[in-house]
């Protein structure tokens, strides 16, 4: 790349284009918070779990929720009982088709 820095494109499970920067280099690069809109303060929210109601707490990364539904992923959850066996297996699905993206 002309300017030194190292730029990636990807698709997400809806077929769009993905514009950013390797995370690593996205944190402390300022073209990239000026230009990509990387932003590096986290996102936080607050709620209540009520275990009376809620069944599942999930807490995934964009890796997973770029490449598949939430839909998809509670379907995959309700499938398997075991929490670590479940969580494998949508790792694995959205590690695929990450791959398949980069194709």
């Amino acid at each position: 790349q002309p300017d030194g820095k190292t730029y990636v494109c990807r698709k997400d499970s809806a077929g769009n284009i993905v514009y950013g920067v390797l995370f690593s280099r996205s944190v402390g690069d300022l073209d990239a918070h000026a230009v990509l809109g990387i932003e590096s303060a986290a996102e936080i929210e607050q709620g209540t779990i009520d275990t009376t109601v809620d069944q599942y707490l999930l807490l995934a990364s964009d890796g997973v929720w770029d490449q598949m539904t939430n839909e998809e992923v509670m379907r995959k959850v309700f499938q398997i009982s075991d929490p670590l066996k479940a969580s494998e297996q949508v790792a694995s699905i959205a590690r695929d088709r990450w791959d398949r993206d980069l194709l």
